[in-house]
This record gives structure tokens, C-alpha cells and sequence, in this order.
């Protein structure tokens, strides 16, 4: 079992607001996770790589300009999954990296990240396994802002933010609500 804390630990400093940002969100995340793999009947081990890589998959986040968060790193928000895979892949956590890099939004496909001008490598970076569309789906419900971090997002309330990228975003997520809310 992977101690996710003590790698948690080497970028953020427990005594820090961002800190406590980052542990409730990545919480709540993986606990919503662990709850939809659980239904699903996942293998133990498989529950066990959710929970994980749902505590990591935002640790990139120390790395990017975010007030929000307290955070003064260089890099723009949007890189927070890229920066964080390439975190993981130094601590040769390959599996985990990919959760990182594939779950900004519902995912963003090379021709989104083009048609945008997003400060991202023209790629594909979308949800493959069935852990990592568990895991981005869980995301999508709990935001970082400190005022709202306790609360959950209500599935209409995912659905009009993402139609502000596009109706495909939104579909994707009605998909994923349709397979993990059973």
C-alpha cells in the first residue's frame, strides 16, 4: 500500500492553508471514488489504486499560480495535471500519473486543448481506465474554493458548467453519471 500522506507530505507543508485545501478536496474526492467503486463491486486491489491515485491526482497543483490555494508556482491552473503526472513519474508511480494528467474537466481531447489555445501539449488527455473516469467523475463534484470546499455540487450544477465548454463535455459527464450512479 502506497503512503500517500508522505508523499503528500514532500510538496505540501501540513501547517499551510493550502495544505488543508488540498487534503478536505482529494478526501472528498476519494471518498466519493471509493464509494461508486464499491458499488460497482471493484476488486479490493483496484479499490485500493482508486483511493490513491484520487489523493494524488492533484498534487501538481503546489506547482501553478493559484491565489485560491495560496499557491505562487509559475505555471497557469490548467497545468496542475500535467505538472502533477510528471511529480508521480519521478516517484515511479506511472498508473497514478495518468489519473493526473487525464483529469482536468471531463478530460480535454488535442483538439480542444487547439481550438482554445490551452498552455498544453497538443495531446489527448482523456479518461482510458475505468479508474481514472471514476476518478475525474468524482472530481467534478467538489470544488477547491475554501468557501464551498465542504459542499458537493449537485449534478445540474456540473452539467451548466461544463455546457459552458461545450455540450460534449456535458454529455460525457450524463455517460459517466449513467454507468457510476446505478
Amino acid at each position: 500500500m502506497l503512503n500517500y500522506f508522505s508523499l503528500i507530505n514532500q510538496y505540501y507543508s501540513p501547517e499551510t492553508r493550502t495544505y488543508k485545501i488540498y487534503t478536505v478536496h482529494v478526501t472528498l474526492v476519494a471518498n466519493k471514488a471509493l464509494q461508486i467503486a464499491r458499488r460497482l463491486n471493484l476488486p479490493a486491489e483496484q479499490q485500493q489504486f482508486i483511493e490513491e491515485a484520487a489523493m494524488l491526482h492533484d498534487i501538481g497543483v503546489i506547482k501553478t499560480n493559484s491565489p485560491k490555494m495560496d499557491c505562487t508556482g509559475e505555471a497557469p491552473y490548467i497545468q496542475h495535471g500535467i505538472l502533477g503526472a510528471a511529480m508521480l513519474r519521478e516517484h515511479g508511480l506511472e498508473a497514478h500519473a495518468l489519473v493526473a494528467e487525464r483529469h482536468v474537466g471531463v478530460g480535454l481531447t488535442k483538439q480542444e486543448i487547439e481550438q482554445r489555445q490551452l498552455p498544453l501539449p497538443a495531446q489527448d488527455f482523456v479518461p482510458q481506465s475505468l479508474a481514472e473516469q471514476i476518478i475525474t467523475y468524482a472530481d467534478l463534484f467538489f470544488s477547491k474554493r475554501e468557501a464551498t470546499l465542504w459542499r458537493e455540487d449537485t449534478p445540474a450544477e456540473i452539467v451548466a458548467e461544463l455546457d459552458s465548454y461545450g455540450p460534449e463535455q456535458a454529455d460525457v459527464f450524463r455517460g459517466w453519471q449513467a454507468k457510476f450512479e446505478v
